[in-house]
């Protein structure tokens, strides 16, 4: 499922219209990711928790090469399904 389906979708079970859900979708990708970028822990009960971790500078090797390389550190988002989508997706 991409963006216009998952639209299409909630509009649907909602009653709302597809803009005024794109709307609000792209209102709570806005919040999830201003919270990410302040540090935040994220978490929305039945689909996922989110955290920011830090990634410290390590030195890798170029795959097909001998060379190394430096990369530097940074922060990613780590992302965890909900127990009830792991469910969903198992059928339970």
């Amino acid at each position: 499922m991409n963006k216009q389906e998952l639209i299409r979708q909630v509009a649907m079970l909602t009653g709302e219209t597809q803009v005024a859900t794109r709307n609000t979708l792209d209102a709570i990708i806005n919040a999830v990711q201003v919270a990410s970028g302040r540090g935040e822990e994220v978490r929305i009960n039945g689909l996922f928790y989110s955290k920011v971790v830090r990634k410290e500078a390590r030195t890798v090797n170029v795959p097909g090469t001998t060379r190394k390389t430096d990369v530097p550190a940074k922060n990613v988002v780590k992302i965890k399904p909900a127990k009830e989508l792991n469910d969903a997706a198992n059928g339970k």
